[in-house]
């Protein structure tokens, strides 16, 4: 006996946390980029860069998780995501850490 699938609501608020996360790291990244060209630090500039590519990473991730739950039985995140969100995370937070630190 196989079990239908119920859509539900749920893969669309997936995505929509997915997006919002991607854009708020996009709107942080801006800021960064903004405050490299500014400064014309380096640290600013591998800040921006880390921030970017975290908000970029994040999207991605995030429209390939909508595409599994559209279409596949709703299952946990592979691990490989989880890694890499986590270490784009720690990464951008590092860099913005370091760049707001250092003067």
């Amino acid at each position: 006996m196989s079990l239908a699938r119920d859509p539900g609501l749920q893969p669309e608020r997936t995505s929509l946390a997915w997006n919002r996360t991607a854009l708020a790291m996009g709107a942080c990244a801006l800021f960064q980029i903004r405050e490299a060209f500014l400064s014309e630090r380096p640290l600013s500039i591998i800040a921006a860069a880390a921030l970017t590519s975290a908000a970029v990473g994040v999207l991605l991730i995030g429209r390939r998780r909508m595409l599994e739950l559209q279409h596949t039985d709703r299952r946990a995140p592979s691990a490989w995501m989880i890694k890499v969100i986590c270490a784009c995370s720690v990464l951008a937070t590092s860099a913005v850490g370091w760049v707001m630190c250092s003067g």
